[in-house]
């Protein structure tokens, strides 16, 4: 009867461990799923590297604050 039980408590535990391994597995694919590209631009006046998506965008060309995109209308971009 002890060895009824020892071998019912070991196929458990590993049913059990299957089982979370296979929901593991799924948890990473759809955070993967879930990453995108960043496409990283330069700024046209200081070279500095900003997301597109936070850039500010003007004639063309990508700025990282709101000065350096006024520097452009005002004349000072060489």
């Amino acid at each position: 009867m002890l060895r009824i039980l020892l071998i019912a408590l070991v196929f458990a535990v590993f049913i059990a461990f299957l089982s979370r391994r296979q929901s593991a597995g799924k948890t990473n694919n759809s955070e993967n799923s879930k990453l995108t590209a960043t496409r990283i631009v330069k700024c046209a006046l200081c070279d500095v590297h900003v997301a597109e998506e936070d850039a500010l965008e003007s004639k063309g060309q990508f700025f990282c604050c709101v000065e350096h995109r006024q520097n452009l209308d005002k004349g000072s971009l060489q």
